[in-house]
């Protein structure tokens, strides 16, 4: 019976084989096994098509393949494939010494099995393993495993890829310095970039999807420093209003005083209210360009000249006015909306146009008037809920793909009065803070229930106002458009939507002022009686020349 021969190359001496060659061939098999368990190869890889062939030889010490560790060298134009033996089970470190930004691909002679890849930059050591599967021998990425470091550790002028960090990183005392929270499915990050002499300085930048903000939140009534002052938030802003800065309204106005704090120093301008009415004053002034168009509160400053035995209650009201709706709300409009008109200029072929922003809104013909008003909330509360689990917004509508209908939550949107009035009507922040959002921040369902359940109601308050004809169309822009969920939704309620291109999309209104601008210059028609509820149509807005 003759000698056999294991897969790595050992020969397996048959009974009475080898006689007189029996030792020599003994010490093969011993060098075989110490060159299999801490033998050391250099392979070059060659710089072709072809795959560089690893090889194991029987009985003796020439194989490639038969030293645990071995490194590839060579110098390559491109991605390379190296090869190990068919049917050979073991194990392997491997290290990629090749030159050249190129992958160098692990697998089997032949047949399908499971492969190895270094990565073009990847210059280090893999560990690996051959299963030894007949026809389909696979090569198996198994790794070093975790590396523990125990005690002080100091890394000099190391490299660190791509590294994994835990929760936190810890200062010298071994307290909490800076702690990491993750978020599922991640695609926006920050950048920061060092700068060179003469540049403004290093840049914290926002990185990943467009249009993407930072978000810095103090805790609690703390504030956001810069050079040890304040920063200023927007939407945030005090402005002192004196009584100097104050008249009398028409009707039970207060009277303008003036007060004598003491003898020979400077008197205080006050107003004066009856204690026995209700006495108003009035004021005006520019709101800053931070004011985000949030809720205003206010405080007052007052003091009794009598003892006062009674209740004094202080109360404010506001009209808001800008260039454009000025003279409606004079005229007893609204001031707003101010696009319908041009919705009825450059798209009357279309029976409405739906614009999905911030707050949803509407405008088309009734009895050949255009009318117009807010549907509901949209990317308002879309972006609020995504805020909540770290995404900026909701891309293309996928969180609230992932969600069902809360029915107790819809119940409760459908409820509310707002979406029971009749045209025209409007939405703003303060009626998102005090009514409608507080129903999100006392629901229970996961967030992209509510993404979903919210999405739903949108497009159901949307098919209420726009129920025409089958054939009737709605133009669809604003960044609302973008989300495929809504759409998606608006269409299953059988609505014509008509989605134009990406540039009308986002710059419809836009394009839009402009031609109220135009329509100004010439004196024509810019805003619509049937819209604002001013008497009569206007030619509306100041033309300012720099």
């Amino acid at each position: 019976m003759a000698s056999t021969y294991t897969p790595l190359g050992i020969e397996l001496m048959a009974t009475g084989e080898n006689a007189g060659t029996w030792g020599t061939k003994t010490n093969a098999n011993l060098s075989l096994i110490e060159q299999l368990t801490g033998g050391v190869n250099s392979q070059a890889v060659t710089d072709s098509g072809t795959p560089t062939a690893l090889t194991i030889a029987d009985g003796a010490l020439t194989g490639t393949a038969q030293q645990r560790v071995i490194e590839l060298t060579g110098s390559i134009t491109g991605a390379r494939v190296v090869t190990f033996p068919l049917l050979t089970e073991n194990f392997y470190i491997i290290k990629n010494g090749t030159s050249g930004a190129y992958t160098v691909q692990l697998k089997a002679a032949s047949g399908s099995g499971a492969t190895v890849t270094f990565a073009a930059d990847n210059k280090g050591y893999k560990l690996i393993y051959l299963d030894g599967v007949a026809t389909n021998t696979g090569v198996f990425d198994v790794g070093f495993g975790d590396v523990t470091l125990t005690g002080t550790q100091t890394l000099t002028n190391k490299t660190l890829t791509s590294p994994k960090i835990g929760t936190n990183i810890l200062d010298t005392g071994g307290n909490e310095l800076i702690n990491f929270t993750a978020t599922g499915s991640a695609v926006n990050e920050i950048t920061i970039a060092n700068a060179a002499t003469g540049v403004t300085g290093p840049v914290i930048s926002a990185t990943g999807e467009t249009n993407v903000g930072i978000n810095i939140n103090p805790k609690g009534s703390g504030v956001l420093n810069s050079g040890g002052s304040a920063v200023k938030i927007a939407g945030k802003e005090t402005i002192w209003v004196p009584a100097s800065a104050m008249y009398a309204t028409t009707t039970n106005g207060a009277e303008a005083a003036q007060v004598e704090t003491t003898a020979l120093r400077p008197d205080m301008k006050v107003m004066d209210f009856a204690d026995s009415a209700d006495d108003h004053a009035q004021f005006t002034i520019a709101m800053p360009k931070s004011w985000n168009a949030g809720t205003i509160t206010y405080q007052c400053y007052w003091t009794p000249s009598t003892t006062n035995t009674g209740d004094c209650i202080f109360g404010l009201q506001a009209v808001a006015c800008a260039d454009s709706d000025t003279i409606d709300v004079a005229f007893g409009g609204q001031g707003a909306p101010l696009v319908p008109i041009g919705d009825q200029l450059l798209f009357g072929s279309c029976k409405g146009c739906l614009n999905l922003g911030g707050i949803a809104n509407i405008s088309y013909n009734l009895k050949e008037k255009r009318v117009a008003g807010d549907v509901n909330f949209a990317n308002m509360i879309s972006n609020y809920l995504s805020n909540k689990i770290g995404h900026s917004f909701d891309k293309d509508g996928e969180l609230a793909k992932r969600g069902k209908i809360d029915e107790n939550l819809i119940l409760k949107l459908e409820k509310l009065d707002f979406f029971k009035k009749e045209f025209p009507k409007s939405l703003g922040a303060e009626d998102f803070n005090f009514w409608y959002k507080p129903l999100f921040e006392e629901c229970k369902s996961s967030i992209n229930d509510q993404l979903y359940t919210s999405g739903t109601h949108l497009c159901r308050t949307i098919k209420n106002i726009f129920n025409f004809d089958t054939d009737d169309t709605l133009l669809i822009t604003g960044g609302g458009a973008h989300n495929k969920f809504w759409i998606n939704k608006i269409k299953e309620l059988k609505i014509k939507a008509v989605i134009p291109e990406t540039k009308l999309i986002d710059f419809k209104e836009a394009l839009i002022f402009s031609l109220l601008g135009v329509l100004k210059l010439r004196s024509e028609i810019n805003i619509l009686a049937s819209v604002t509820g001013s008497p009569k149509d206007l030619s509306a807005g100041v033309i300012h020349n720099p």
